[in-house]
This record gives structure tokens, C-alpha cells and sequence, in this order.
């Protein structure tokens, strides 16, 4: 998986720990992402959010809480 969930809820590029940027959904089914640092594009499964590693800690407490939001 590209990425981790923090303690905070934020999710986090596994390459170079830094937080995603949350982009959208696509058709309720991918949720996309932009990692700034490493000009990365990240889709991660709707269905896969949940089993994202939470077992790493968040390097900082600077980054902002992004929250997932799916509409129909």
C-alpha cells in the first residue's frame, strides 16, 4: 500500500512520510491523492481505507487533518 493512516487520521505517503493531499472520490469507488513532495499521484480503494497501516505514528503534528468524504 502507498500509504498509512497517523494517530490523527491523516493519511500519509509510506515513500516519503509526508501527508497526502485528498483530491476527491471517483465514482465512490477510488479515493485520489496528491503527494506535493514527491509530485505523486496516489489512488487508494474506497473499500481498502480501512485496512490502512495505523501501527506508524505520524512524523509531525504540523500536517492538517484531512477527512474522507464519499457522497452519492
Amino acid at each position: 500500500m502507498d500509504a498509512f493512516m497517523g494517530t490523527d487520521g491523516t493519511v500519509w505517503h509510506s515513500r516519503c512520510e509526508r501527508p497526502l493531499e485528498y483530491h476527491g472520490t471517483r465514482d465512490g469507488l477510488v479515493v485520489d491523492f496528491f503527494c506535493a513532495d514527491c509530485q505523486e499521484h496516489v489512488s487508494l480503494p474506497l473499500r481498502g481505507m480501512p485496512s490502512l497501516d495505523m501501527n506508524r505514528r505520524a512524523p509531525g503534528q504540523w500536517a492538517p487533518r484531512f477527512a474522507l468524504a464519499h457522497a452519492d
